[in-house]
């Protein structure tokens, strides 16, 4: 009869995990998807990378939904079995939480495993590939917004500019006009040759008109300036500073933050810890929690644990932070908040059974060890 359970839960649960997997992995893509299609839309990206880059990003979800979509499948699971009345025949029968975690870890320890890869190597891979194939999507849009004989709106949309000719071997724009807004005043620059320059620090994008003239307001009224320059660097792509902070972290090699010392660092080493904590966390919660009278029906508690899950990353975010930010000794780090997830579960389980249930588990497992070492003598 355990056989046949084991082999039942684990098959319902990876059933289950699987779906909800799906789910909300095509709803985050999806979401994310719009997001590249309007950035390509809007002459940010390559549209031909888009698919390239959802991708490598799914590689990088799969890892956070892991843990949050096997709560969720042991949650529905358990709730199918107590609305039908088949956990009052498994009560009957003698099987209690322990032979039930005994599945659920035959399910949640490949789990683990399978996010401990993706957490420490599989993940920052991707999101290193997917910086390389962003910065390539970006650089080939620039090319096409530069490309000869078309007016284009600059990616801020506060401008317009025109390319006579591209000039790839020499690197250079010729003939290059760029209309824009400056302090409620209309400008104008132009100039026979420019060409393009990203700032190595902080990755904005300028384009460097070379020996032009530039036209400061109306014609008409008073002010109206002409100016003869050399150089003018004129923005074309600000950076998102902190966006950029955050990739680069995503995707540093995990031997590293083990050897760094910055409190950034190491709060990513923190992160990439939680993921596989988690899946044991809340399979731990999931089942205690899962408990309902067969009237409540399938979703009774759902809602309850999907609330506690938010609560629990929030509080993980925030923790986050507090490293970041010297808060939060490195010893502390996320521990204390597994730490109140763990004591979380244990209570469920003792309210759910009571301390005797508690006594007699510890007395079985003991009882068990002792067995296998006489065996082991014999």
């Amino acid at each position: 009869m355990f056989q046949v359970l084991d082999r039942y839960i684990i098959r319902e649960t990876l059933q289950t995990w699987l779906a909800v997997t799906l789910v909300l992995m095509l709803i985050l893509l999806s979401n994310r998807l719009a997001r590249y299609l309007a950035e390509a839309v809007a002459g940010e990206i390559d549209g031909g990378l888009v698919f390239h880059l959802l991708a490598l990003k799914a590689i990088s979800f799969l890892s956070l939904l892991a843990p949050m979509s096997l709560y969720l499948a042991i949650m529905l699971m358990f709730g199918r079995l107590y609305r039908d009345s088949e956990m009052s025949a498994l009560a009957a029968c003698g099987v209690g939480p322990a032979r039930l975690y005994r599945s659920l870890f035959l399910v949640a320890t490949p789990v683990t495993a399978l996010v401990i890869v993706l957490s420490f190597w599989v993940g920052p891979w991707a999101s290193a590939k997917g910086d390389e194939v962003r910065a390539l999507a970006e650089n080939a849009s620039d090319s096409t917004s530069l490309s000869p004989g078309r007016f284009r709106e600059t990616t801020d949309r506060r401008g317009i500019m025109y390319v006579e000719k591209v000039n790839q071997s020499a690197g250079q724009i010729e003939n290059v006009f760029i209309q824009l807004v400056r302090r409620g005043k209309p400008m104008m620059l132009a100039s026979a040759s420019a060409t393009q320059w990203i700032d190595p620090l902080t990755k904005d994008r300028f384009v460097i008109f070379k020996d032009g003239y530039r036209y400061e307001g109306e014609p008409s009224e008073d002010g109206f300036k002409i100016i003869h320059f050399k150089e003018h660097a004129v923005l074309l792509r600000e950076a998102d500073p902190l966006l950029n902070m955050k990739q680069v972290r995503s995707s540093i090699p995990t031997s590293e933050l083990f050897a760094s010392e910055r409190p950034e660092w190491i709060a990513e080493l923190h992160w990439r810890f939680a993921s596989p904590i988690s899946v044991l966390l809340l399979t731990l919660l999931a089942l205690p929690l899962a408990k309902a009278n067969p009237r409540q029906g399938r979703y009774g508690k759902v809602v309850v644990a999907i609330l506690i899950y938010i609560v629990y990353s929030n509080v993980m975010g925030v923790a986050r932070v507090w490293i970041e930010n010297g808060k939060l000794p490195d010893s502390v780090g996320l521990w204390w908040v597994h730490g109140l997830v763990l004591a979380t579960a244990v209570f469920l389980l003792i309210r759910m059974h009571g301390w005797r249930w508690a006594r007699l588990a510890f007395a079985r497992q003991r009882a068990d060890v002792s067995t296998a070492s006489l065996a082991g003598h014999g």
